[in-house]
């Protein structure tokens, strides 16, 4: 852009003759090092590079005794290289004005159930790299900040009524939330933990904690893949009155933030100035002319299309699926609670190759104590909020096509009674997408809908079985009668969250990355570092990977590395296996074989077979 011209590149002087090995997120040809080097300093993840005349080898984009330009996510030490025409740099990284975040901001337990999406609920309250939506490296890219998935509170007494965000920095959209000042955060797989502590909140309520937690029941591999989370909010009322308390959460699944779907099939391409503007120019559409839409906030550009593409991460834009809010009355037949439904339709999700943004997301409130729950859905959070904070409930009928739908379920503490007040949310995407083949998810063989999920989810004897599930595995590693150290303990449980990586297809086949940054699928060596929670938990899924490694045994007679080949580019076609001929590959699959002979999950007859 002449007009506005990018920033110089504050980097270091390049360096002939040397390398930096190792980091590579990108590489392509590029026609000089000044070329490679402004290509680095443009793009917010490079922090290095390397440009060769002639590439030693194929690699990603690459072509041997072409140039290439490789781009790094870190600065690696310069190295001394005889590879023809290397040229090396680095960008200047400030790091006087940068602070590391807190242990708890950088990660958290992931919530949701095995194989069926999950996300992360921050030690600041905030929403991270959420998979729900059939995100995976093979797909769609995962959310890394849901900025306006927002939880809440209030608490109202005699002498007035205070609401809250549970955030301590930022309550996205909603800016004229109250933010609690500090929270801690502790995480014990699969439950997620939240305390608030604020000198305010404090005068109104004692000992406000938030739980988050999906069902997890280990021997019960089908039971622990619901995709659902509850949210409860636990506080003790220390007034002489009584007080109401209530939890809130929103859901901005219909218009998301950093957000972009490359669609080919577009249909009109209007001026709006919001996101939610852009929801309703695609509801006024028929079907057939709008199944997706995207939104720049910078240019107000709001591009309609008649597919829906997997979704890509793109700061400044928002992305959406065709859909609609609709509230839903309590059926006493089925046992369904109100409920707050959306559902995210159109003409592609018909057919055999079905879109893979179709599907629901639900929301329902449930005490022991009985509870009351509203809804509310509108163009702009902030409105919701004001909303909540105002009268503590929802009096207008939730419904339409709308950017956020949000809902509050509240309860009422006796003086001195502890209570509890939760919110379910379910989700269901049943069509998990592996390199634009539809595979599907399994837990679409247990359930038709996400109202089906809420169903059984706010059944109290339910939500008693899960709490007890959850308690028992966790006194299986900790508690009375443990002597082991703190970080053993720590060690053994958060090890599940691994589980994170976990697809679990409709046919019933159970595959892993080795890492979200590396995405082979299975690797032997990787997975037997790795491996305890599994056989210790849902044995079967070890049993599965061990038969299929035998079963892509090379001619030669070693076990093939991994079932899909990746990490270095994207990954390949599900189930062809390939890899490396490594010396540890086939004895690690060996040991495998014995050890779960030794656990009881094969017979000798399996194991000679």
């Amino acid at each position: 852009d002449p007009v506005h011209p990018p920033p110089p590149c504050d980097a270091t002087p390049p360096t002939p003759g040397m390398d930096r090995g190792g980091y590579d997120y990108a590489s392509h040809a590029s026609a000089s090092p000044s070329t490679c080097e402004t290509e680095c300093c443009t793009a917010a993840l490079c922090a290095a590079w390397v440009w060769v005349s002639e590439a030693p080898a194929d690699f990603m984009d690459c072509k041997k005794d072409q140039t290439c330009c490789y781009l790094k996510t870190t600065i690696p030490p310069p190295t001394p290289s005889n590879i023809s025409g290397i040229v090396s740099g680095a960008k200047n990284t400030p790091t006087a004005t940068l602070r590391a975040p807190p242990v708890g901001m950088r990660s958290a337990v992931p919530l949701g159930g095995i194989g069926a999406g999950n996300f992360e609920l921050r030690a600041d309250g905030t929403v991270h790299e959420s998979s729900i939506h059939n995100g995976s490296p093979a797909g769609s890219a995962k959310h890394g900040v849901v900025a306006d998935m927002l939880l809440g509170f209030r608490v109202a007494r005699p002498s007035g009524s205070a609401a809250y965000a549970l955030r301590t920095h930022t309550a996205g959209s909603a800016s004229s939330a109250k933010l609690v000042s500090s929270m801690t955060y502790s995480g014990s797989y699969p439950l997620a933990r939240l305390e608030v502590n604020d000198p305010q909140v404090d005068s109104l309520v004692d000992d406000l904690t938030l739980f988050a937690y999906p069902r997890f029941e280990p021997g019960n591999l089908v039971k622990s893949i619901a995709p659902a989370v509850t949210f409860t909010l636990t506080a003790k009322n220390p007034s002489p009155d009584p007080i109401n308390i209530s939890l809130f959460l929103s859901l901005p699944f219909s218009a998301m933030n950093d957000c972009y779907g490359a669609a080919t099939v577009i249909t009109d391409n209007v001026q709006t100035s919001s996101a939610a503007q852009c929801v309703a120019a695609c509801s006024a559409q028929p079907g057939s002319k709008c199944a997706s839409w995207v939104y720049e906030s910078a240019s107000g550009k709001c591009i309609l299309a008649a597919d829906s593409p997997s979704t890509a991460h793109r700061d400044g834009w928002s992305c959406g699926v065709r859909g609609y809010w609709q509230q839903t009355p309590a059926d006493p037949v089925t046992g369904a609670p109100v409920t707050l439904t959306l559902t995210q339709d159109s003409p592609l999700c018909a057919g055999k190759n079905p879109s893979v943004g179709c599907g629901q997301y639900s929301i329902a409130g449930v005490s022991d104590t009985g509870v009351r729950t509203s809804f509310a859905t509108a163009a702009d959070l902030a409105d919701i909020w004001r909303v909540y904070d105002t009268l503590g409930e929802f009096r207008t009928p939730a419904a339409g096509a709308a950017a956020y739908g949000a809902a509050e379920a509240t309860i009422t503490l006796a003086p001195g009674a502890e209570g509890a007040v939760s919110l379910v949310f379910a989700w269901y995407l049943p069509n998990f997408d592996f390199m634009g083949e539809t595979l599907g998810n399994f837990y679409s063989n247990v359930y038709s809908s996400s109202m089906d999920v809420i169903t059984e989810f706010t059944d109290i004897d339910e939500q008693t079985s899960i709490v007890s599930n959850i308690n028992a595995h966790h006194a299986v590693f900790g508690g009375p009668g443990h002597s082991e150290p703190d970080w053993l303990i720590d060690v053994a449980i958060n090890s599940y969250s691994h589980m994170r990586s976990a697809m679990y297809f409709r046919d019933g086949r159970w595959r892993q990355w080795e890492a979200y940054d590396c995405d082979d699928i299975d690797s032997v060596h990787n997975d037997f570092q790795r491996h305890l929670p599994y056989l210790w938990s849902f044995p079967e899924t070890e049993v599965q990977k061990s038969l299929t490694w035998a079963r892509f045994a090379d001619p030669a007679g070693y076990i093939n590395e991994v079932f899909d080949v990746g990490c270095l580019g994207p990954p390949g076609p599900l189930d062809v296996p390939g890899g490396r001929a490594m010396a540890d590959v086939t004895t690690v699959w060996t040991l495998g074989v014995l050890e779960l002979y030794r656990y009881g999950a094969y017979s000798l007859d399996d194991v000679k077979s």
